[in-house]
């Protein structure tokens, strides 16, 4: 299975979960540190999120990897361990699927870096490999 078809498959996955909660969510990649957020399809609705106590902003779970720890944002008090773990999972799966499509694509395009410009031990390993 491809790259692409491994991020649709997880992607189809987290369609239904959010349908079958009335949730909505938002992917963006396009931009640092990408981004999956979940959120009612209207706020107005009982939803599976109860709000925060404050009353503070709209509700919304968002995962993100920062510094290659992921981590999460709840703007909500609470939602069962359960579906947490699935999105929680499903965004590991639609991140890493996404790294190896662009991976793939930037090294088939030609444009990965050299390297040994950025990592002394790159250009340590390539001192020690024996020529031909």
């Amino acid at each position: 299975m491809s790259e692409l078809s491994n991020f649709r498959d997880a992607e189809d996955k987290l369609r239904a979960l959010c349908e079958e909660n009335d949730l909505d969510y938002e992917i963006n990649f396009d931009s640092y540190p990408p981004r999956l957020t979940i959120k009612p399809m209207d706020e107005s609705q009982m939803s599976i999120f109860t709000p925060p106590a404050s009353g503070s902003g709209g509700i919304s779970l968002v995962f993100f990897y920062n510094a290659g720890d992921l981590q999460y944002r709840l703007s909500a008090r609470n939602i069962s361990d359960a579906l947490f773990n699935k999105f929680k999972k499903l965004f590991k799966d639609l991140y890493f699927a996404y790294l190896q499509w662009f991976h793939r694509q930037v090294c088939q395009n030609g444009s990965l870096p050299d390297m040994k410009a950025v990592s002394p031990s790159a250009a340590a390993l390539d001192a020690t490999e024996p020529e031909e």
